[in-house]
């Protein structure tokens, strides 16, 4: 699956920057590395982990 931005605050980043962590879910549960992952220009915002689990639009 893809890894998705992950960051303490929600900010919009610059075409090429990246951001320090990606959060990878599977099945069972949700693993998280710290790494280095491009932001997708069509989705520029990085969310905070709690609003991801949730869903964008989620209650």
């Amino acid at each position: 699956m893809r890894p998705f931005c992950q960051c303490p605050i929600a900010k919009t980043y610059a075409p090429g920057e990246s951001c320090a962590y990606a959060v990878t879910f599977t099945p069972v549960e949700e693993s998280v590395r710290e790494t280095t992952v491009p932001v997708s220009s069509t989705s520029p915002w990085c969310l905070p982990v709690e609003v991801q689990l949730r869903g964008v639009g989620a209650p």
